[in-house]
């Protein structure tokens, strides 16, 4: 695996004022795999996370799995799906 990650980590390099090494890759088989990583990396039980609505299901399902608390913030369609800040705001006081 880390001649894979090695590879990314210098394709992915090439395009930033940094290199980055093998072990800032992280390699998962979806995108359902990578959030569940995230959020059993960033968020502890307990904790909350801040989610939009609408959005992906599967960070509801990965949070609860883990016993993250959910909030939610709107996004406005009629504002070209613009975050309600105030929303945010709210979930966040």
């Amino acid at each position: 695996m880390s001649l894979f990650n090695r590879a990314i980590a210098e394709y992915l390099s090439r395009d930033l004022p940094y290199k980055l090494s093998m072990d800032d890759v992280f390699v998962t088989s979806g995108c359902t795999q990578a959030i569940d990583v995230a959020l059993a990396m960033l968020a502890r039980p307990g904790a909350n996370i801040l989610l939009p609505r609408p959005g992906f299901p599967i960070y509801e399902l990965s949070a609860s799995f883990r016993h993250i608390e959910v909030r939610y913030f709107d996004l406005l369609p009629e504002k070209g799906w613009a975050v309600d800040l105030d929303a945010v705001e709210d979930q966040t006081s």
